[in-house]
């Protein structure tokens, strides 16, 4: 009978144990998701999904290799709803069914913002992406303007090795001096 008792006065710190290592699990997810879109639009330029708002980012980025092991059912049990509309902000939310977990979610989510028992957390553009804006990328991602010239290309004397082809709208002139001035 005691030790019902004492067991029974610690059940509720048990629950909100559960409780808040559940919500851990389901931070962790946000921040996965959020972390993993940024470097696809980094890499892509563009939102995963982005052109459905993002709904269907989780799978795209699952496919293309960002995450793995995250499905759309959040630790809560509930989906995950996504949304970049307007193309700055990547949001991430879930319902956390309980008010207890929707506040231990927000203590650890930046930018979190908490409507009922939902809890959402919103991913800007990587500081790097406005950087890569303006840099010549090695790889083709089928977007030729990451690999396109806006200036003359001074080589400081240095040589361009291994051409494949050379072509130009105007001519080319060679010149011979280092300084094509």
């Amino acid at each position: 009978l005691v030790a019902a008792g004492i067991a029974m006065a610690q059940l509720p710190i048990v629950v909100e144990k559960t409780q808040e290592v559940i919500s851990d699990v389901g931070v962790d997810q946000i921040y996965t998701i959020g972390s993993a879109a940024q470097n696809y639009r980094v890499k892509n330029g563009k939102w995963p999904d982005e052109v459905h708002n993002c709904v269907g980012a989780i799978d795209e980025l699952t496919t293309a290799g960002f995450i793995g092991g995250i499905t759309n059912v959040s630790s809560w049990g509930t989906n995950f709803n996504i949304d970049c509309t307007g193309g700055t902000k990547f949001v991430v939310a879930a319902d956390t069914t309980q008010q207890k977990m929707v506040e231990f979610a927000a203590a650890k989510l930046h930018s979190a913002s908490i409507t009922g028992t939902t809890v959402a957390s919103t991913f800007a553009q990587s500081g790097t992406e406005a950087a890569l804006k303006n840099v010549l990328f090695r790889d083709f991602n089928g977007d030729p303007a990451r690999n396109t010239m806006k200036t003359d290309l001074y080589l400081g004397g240095n040589s361009i090795v291994g051409i494949k082809d050379l072509n130009s709208s105007k001519g080319i002139t060679i010149c011979t001096d280092k300084d094509p001035n």
